[in-house]
């Protein structure tokens, strides 16, 4: 980025600060400061001045712009992808008295080449966690159930993903501890015929075993055709009723993810799960070799 060019936005800190004071925010909500994210690949002068940006906004936004019962509920942004930019994005911290700070979406590269990248950001993380155990951290995009039992189980016990209506839209249904798989007979027609889309997720007799057995709202009280019927209806009721499906599914994992952290029994869980995928067992040895995982009851159990 030219240093005399100005950062374009689609949303000003005035603009947002509006939005906020319409919102009616309660003592227990929280308020996400502007932020813009740095890529894996994005030069590191650029990256540094996106954050002294988002830094400023969040002065402004917590200092200027917003009454005190708001800005109390504004969480600043971690970004960055080393121990330089971190390290600025961390800056803004002692600013905020909320005692909690989001870790900038990054998940999304969890399914492609380069997710060792993502594991030595995460060993970044990892040490944030050790040095700031007064805080809570909530991690922003974990996307999908896997990426929120690596949070988890490393005690960034707040998580957020849209990757629910992403698979909806996709044709494809979640199910808790089973792969994600396409319910579109078409799409699998294309896996048998060696012409594969770049995700892989075909539909195996596990998926249907759970889907006769599933007790969600939209399959509640229909016969498994019925089922069928419903959620391969590519748009409208088809789509939402996936939604709908997909999120009861995630809800059903963050159970399970709550049960077990905190907890000795977690990692021979995650191993038993996904001890056979290479990123996912890369991650579990970042955090075993942190030698740090909180216990996360006092999180559930308080209201912050």
């Amino acid at each position: 980025m030219e240093k005399d060019k100005k950062i374009e936005i689609a949303l000003t800190a005035d603009e947002l600060a509006e939005i906020y004071k319409r919102c009616d925010l309660k003592p227990s909500d929280r308020a996400i400061s502007l932020d813009l994210p740095p890529l894996r690949d994005t030069p590191q002068d650029q990256a540094m001045e996106m954050i002294k940006f988002n830094n400023e906004c969040f002065s402004r936004l917590h200092d200027e712009l917003l009454p005190q019962p708001i800005s109390r509920c504004l969480v600043p942004v971690i970004h960055g992808w080393d121990n330089k930019t971190i390290k600025l994005s961390m800056s803004i911290i002692e600013q905020a008295d909320s005692r909690m700070a989001a870790i900038g979406g990054f998940f999304p590269t969890l399914i492609t080449g380069h997710y060792l990248d993502l594991v030595g950001k995460f060993k970044i993380i990892m040490k944030l966690l050790k040095e700031h155990e007064e805080m809570r951290f909530h991690g922003l995009g974990a996307s999908g159930s896997t990426a929120m039992h690596i949070c988890a189980y490393a005690g960034i016990e707040q998580t957020d993903t849209a990757s629910w209506r992403h698979n909806a839209w996709n044709m494809r249904l979640c199910f808790a501890e089973l792969r994600t798989a396409s319910i579109s007979l078409q799409h699998n027609q294309r896996l048998t015929s060696n012409n594969k889309p770049a995700f892989k997720a075909p539909w195996r007799d596990c998926h249907e075993k759970a889907l006769i057995e599933c007790n969600c709202p939209c399959c509640q009280g229909l016969s498994l055709p019925e089922r069928y019927n419903l959620y391969r209806e590519e748009s409208g009721n088809g789509f939402k009723a996936r939604c709908v499906h997909n999120l009861y599914h995630y809800a059903l994992e963050r159970d399970i993810a709550r049960e077990h952290a905190g907890k000795s029994n977690y990692l021979s869980y995650l191993m038993n799960r996904f001890g056979n995928v290479p990123r996912i067992k890369a991650f579990i040895k970042v955090i075993d070799e942190s030698r740090h995982q909180v216990m996360l009851d006092r999180f559930f159990k308080t209201n912050m």
